[in-house]
């Protein structure tokens, strides 16, 4: 429920800030990759829940659908120049990518068997190096794009009905007394 509660809003802030765009197939590819990205970036946060019960792959996971998030992230803010919320997205998808890395080192250092202090910790320099992996994706159809938008609206104005009823029953409840 939460997660399609922070889709919706996104939908709805994406279609708000993509107005005016010149080209509608780059417009299309461009909503497309910031809705991969804020799936990918919900689906790393899944899996990091899932890795702090000792999951390794599920860490490992985490940090790829991280990184997933980052690359779509990054080619939707590179198609527009005054599209903030993708930007704010890539800043995000970097500090959770590193804190990932971070929590790696961190994990990797209390492991370390205590009898060793006096050699020195190994870092991997190659995974700090790596550069992030590109995404393969299925390209989908614009109606397929602009059908979970349509979807992802008219959810969104159930609930704006259903909070105005509830706060209509509310106050007509209440006596007034001017």
């Amino acid at each position: 429920m939460k997660q399609q509660r922070a889709l919706i809003s996104a939908a709805c802030l994406l279609l708000a800030s993509c107005g005016g765009a010149a080209d509608r197939t780059q417009l299309m590819e461009a909503r497309e990759t910031f809705l991969k990205g804020n799936a990918a970036y919900e689906a790393s946060l899944k899996l990091e829940r899932a890795a702090e019960a000792g999951d390794r792959e599920a860490f490992k996971a985490a940090v790829m659908r991280a990184e997933d998030a980052l690359a779509y992230w990054q080619r939707a803010a590179a198609t527009r120049a005054d599209w903030p919320a993708a930007r704010r997205n890539v800043e995000r998808a970097l500090l959770r990518v590193e804190a990932l890395r971070e929590s790696k080192r961190d994990s990797g250092k209390k492991k370390r068997d205590p009898k060793k202090k006096d050699e020195p910790e190994k870092e991997d320099p190659e995974a700090m190096k790596a550069p992030p992996r590109r995404v393969a994706t299925k390209e989908l159809a614009a109606d397929r794009v602009l059908g979970v938008l349509d979807l992802l609206e008219k959810r969104e104005q159930a609930r704006r009905a259903l909070r105005k009823a509830a706060r209509a029953k509310r106050s007509a409840d209440v006596e007034r007394d001017w």
